[in-house]
């Protein structure tokens, strides 16, 4: 029930999945609310490298847990992410609050919220575009005591970036510092919407005991007023837990298979043989962990 301050360069405290640490996440790959897409980006914002929510940034904030039933948190982040500021000036800045209700000790929802504005993509501060900033956030877990080792969670996530949200450094139609490089002002920006769930079983005893089977289904749209943009992917996993090595290590052997479908960039495009998030993926992971 500590409340406290914290500043730092720190894991985003939105959702589950950007505050959880590598060694403790149940697939190989990160969902695609983090980022997805490749290449040279769009005016419409549907194409190019797309990081909807960033890993890491500064931030200052206060935060802290009431009866064991209500955890919050309260700040300012540096909103494009903790490099951004290496070349160029500071960024703008955006507010952000979390509030989570537990229904027990390991169950909960929460709704998240950022608020704030973004640079020009089109600079060297890695802006999300010129405009309004925002992300809503809605998240659950459910971990069962009734069926120990039972968990299923997800999230949901929608947000606006400015009207020249591209890969940084590409020139796009929409407000941008240079129009002769843009090609202008007055583009709307655009609403991104994700969602995901995962749900997974631990086996704790009989000859399959310290097996872990996973399932995950999400969907990105890069663009909600645009059609034929979906990212798409399916996962099936299999985790094997070693016996823990001496206290405070322990080690799992993970595999994973994608199955992943890119519609494309807009209507009546397609997407290459190349596009690695229309190609299903085999991967394999060991993981050794220091607690």
């Amino acid at each position: 029930n500590l409340n406290y301050f914290r500043v730092g360069i720190f894991r985003m405290p939105f959702g589950i999945f950007t505050e959880t640490s590598g060694g403790l996440r149940d697939i190989i790959s990160s969902p695609y609310l983090t980022s997805v897409g490749s290449g040279k980006g769009s005016p419409t914002g549907a194409a190019g490298t797309i990081d909807f929510i960033q890993e890491r940034d500064y931030f200052v904030d206060m935060r802290g847990k009431i009866a064991n039933r209500f955890e919050y948190a309260a700040g300012v982040m540096n909103n494009n992410n903790y490099q951004a500021n290496a070349t160029g000036a500071n960024s703008p800045k955006s507010v952000y609050s979390r509030v989570r209700l537990f229904g027990t000790d390991v169950s909960f929802i929460s709704f998240t919220t950022i608020q704030g504005e973004s640079n020009n993509a089109n600079t060297n501060i890695n802006g999300r575009g010129k405009g309004a900033f925002d992300r809503y956030s809605l998240d659950a877990r459910y971990t069962s005591k009734l069926l120990p080792g039972f968990m299923v969670q997800g999230e949901w996530w929608q947000g606006h970036d400015g009207s020249n949200a591209t890969t940084v450094g590409t020139g796009a139609n929409g407000a941008c510092l240079n129009t002769a490089q843009c090609g202008g002002s007055g583009a709307p920006g655009m609403q991104r919407r994700t969602y995901y769930v995962l749900a997974k079983y631990l086996i704790s005893e009989g000859m399959f005991q310290n097996f872990e089977p996973t399932v995950m289904w999400e969907q990105f749209d890069p663009n909600t007023t645009m059609s034929n943009d979906l990212y798409t992917r399916s996962i099936v996993g299999l985790t094997y837990y070693f016996e823990n090595f001496p206290p405070k290590v322990q080690s799992k052997l993970q595999l994973n298979y994608e199955f992943r479908h890119h519609q494309g960039t807009g209507p009546g495009t397609s997407v290459p043989n190349t596009d690695a998030f229309a190609q299903n993926a085999f991967l394999i992971q060991f993981q050794i962990r220091f607690m």
